[in-house]
């Protein structure tokens, strides 16, 4: 901002006539410092005052910029803060961008970043962001890009309301985060879209829920696809209630077979000459049978018999290979996990960030 003064005069009639002319010519804002002056006459005029640029200087304050590895023009008193590091403005001086990742940011997110009105793309990734995420974000209407990943955020509900219609990629995880992340109403496509920390095994009792997460961080940082297994995509839940399914079709198709065997044997015997009868109701000829189908040496021979202790260790021995099972299930569930791990390791996380870039582009 520059004040320019000119002077002219004009003589006539023996009569000196000097004129002064003023002219406020607008370059730059008005320093900083003016800005944050109530009694400043220029405060509310937004050409020398832009509100954008006291809520970057908050932004600042409470992150602790003053500790920022980088924050080249931050606070000049006469720079646009359309040129402060980080910062990208659009033609009419408005701020589109602010990215500010792996910069050692620290301190909280002040919440008046939602002034920010036009904002599409805030990262501040890979910092030490304390506090919880402001939930005023989710008034940021233009927002197409946001990642907050690896800081230091907490808190039991993330919820950023149903205003993100243009979110195209939001990144959550490497926080301490609990609780869940309500719906967005969104629908995302790539992997790398929606990430936040809700994989296993996790820091808390119960993992971070989040329906809407197309990936899943766990407590190690290892990230994988948020997909429906071959299991859930028949209806189940996961493979216990399949087990307990499979299970009870087996029981129901044992009664079933029993049941046609008792009315088969009842109707052979009924029409059978009486030779036959005789042999078909002989004493122990099935139970004799059943055991040259079992085994001498089985367990299981215990279901013919009429003792206690024989029927107790009998199902001692089915509930401890079921126990067994069970146990075989959750390793291969890990082992399963594992493999799917190939998709994102802690050391990539710049390599998201570059694939992100990209499809920008």
């Amino acid at each position: 901002m520059h004040l320019i003064v000119s002077f002219s005069w004009t003589s006539t009639d023996n009569m000196l006539t000097i004129s002064c002319t003023t002219t406020l010519h607008r370059s730059d804002p008005a320093p900083l410092t003016l800005c944050l002056m109530p009694e400043f006459d220029l405060i509310h005029d937004t050409r020398f005052c832009p509100p954008e640029r006291n809520i970057l200087r908050e932004i600042y304050v409470s992150a602790n910029g003053q500790e920022w590895t980088k924050s080249g023009l931050w606070l000049d008193e006469y720079e646009s803060h359309c040129n402060w590091y980080g910062v990208e403005c659009n033609k009419k001086h408005n701020t589109v961008k602010l990215e500010l990742y792996s910069n050692g940011l620290s301190g909280t997110l002040n919440p008046n970043i939602s002034n920010l009105g036009l904002l599409e793309v805030l990262d501040l990734s890979d910092n030490d962001i304390k506090g919880s995420i402001p939930t005023e974000i989710g008034l940021l209407s233009n927002l197409n890009y946001l990642r907050l990943s690896y800081n230091l955020f907490v808190g039991n509900e993330t919820n950023f309301g149903n205003n993100l219609k243009n979110l195209e990629l939001i990144q959550l995880h490497g926080n301490r985060l609990s609780g869940s992340i309500p719906s967005l109403d969104l629908s995302f496509v790539e992997h790398s879209s929606f990430i936040a920390d809700c994989g296993n095994p996790s820091d808390f009792d119960e993992s971070l829920l989040c329906e809407e997460c197309t990936m899943c961080c766990n407590a190690q940082g290892y990230c994988y696809p948020q997909e429906d297994t071959d299991i859930q995509a028949l209806g189940f839940d996961d493979y216990v209630h399949f087990t307990w399914f499979f299970f009870a079709c087996i029981f129901g198709i044992t009664c079933a077979m029993a049941m046609t065997s008792f009315i088969y044997d009842k109707c052979r015997i009924r029409y059978a000459p009486r030779e036959s009868i005789r042999r078909l109701t002989e004493p122990g000829r099935d139970t004799k049978y059943a055991l040259d189908m079992i085994g001498d040496d089985s367990v299981y021979q215990f279901f013919l018999g009429k003792s206690w202790s024989g029927w107790f260790i009998v199902l001692a021995t089915i509930f401890s290979q079921m126990w067994m099972l069970f146990c075989l299930y959750r390793v291969q569930k890990l082992t399963c996990l594992m493999t799917a791990l190939t998709w994102y390791t802690p050391g990539s996380a710049l390599e998201i960030r570059m694939n992100v870039e990209i499809r920008q582009t």
